[in-house]
């Protein structure tokens, strides 16, 4: 399996999912491949950071805040225990490392007043969920590679428009 991950580059959207093809470098390594997820992790930490010092909470208060999208949030980060881990070999613990960091960057994101915010967060951990199924899960010709792929990089790019527009 680990060889299948070095070859579809794990958690880089610059080589996963291209529906355009207008990125047209595929990261080939392992060490590239761990820079990339780090660098999306180390995004989540600063929205954790962001969203937390604009709301001025601690991000337990999202159980107050919003406590149903809350403790939705921390079971689908709890189930990939059962859907994910299992299928990801060695990558294990940065797999779990890396959904503790969305979810963090989730539970921030509800602890401000519901909205762009909070929806675009949804749509970016949406994204990432999709990522890790088609990566982790699909085989290389399973037909739904390719309408999963538009779904993650549409969830990731509004996503993040709402973020942005939440914060202006």
């Amino acid at each position: 399996r680990p060889t299948w991950w070095v070859r579809r580059c794990y958690w880089s959207r610059l080589s996963c999912s291209r529906p355009w093809g207008i990125l047209p470098f595929r990261v080939r390594t392992v060490r590239h491949s761990f820079t990339a997820s780090r660098l999306f992790a180390m995004a989540h930490l600063l929205y954790v950071l962001v969203f937390a010092g604009v709301s001025d909470r601690v991000i337990l208060e999202a159980f107050v805040v919003a406590p149903l999208l809350a403790v939705f949030l921390v079971g689908v980060g709890l189930s990939v225990e059962i859907w994910l881990v299992p299928y990801v070999g060695a990558l294990r613990w940065p797999v779990r490392a890396y959904v503790l960091a969305i979810t963090l960057m989730g539970l921030a994101a509800f602890t401000l007043p519901l909205g762009a915010i909070a929806l675009g967060a949804l749509l970016f951990i949406a994204s990432d969920t999709m990522l890790a199924l088609q990566v982790f899960r699909l085989s290389e010709d399973d037909p739904l590679q390719e309408p999963l792929g538009w779904g993650i990089w549409g969830f990731y790019v509004i996503g993040q428009a709402l973020i942005l527009a939440g914060a202006v």
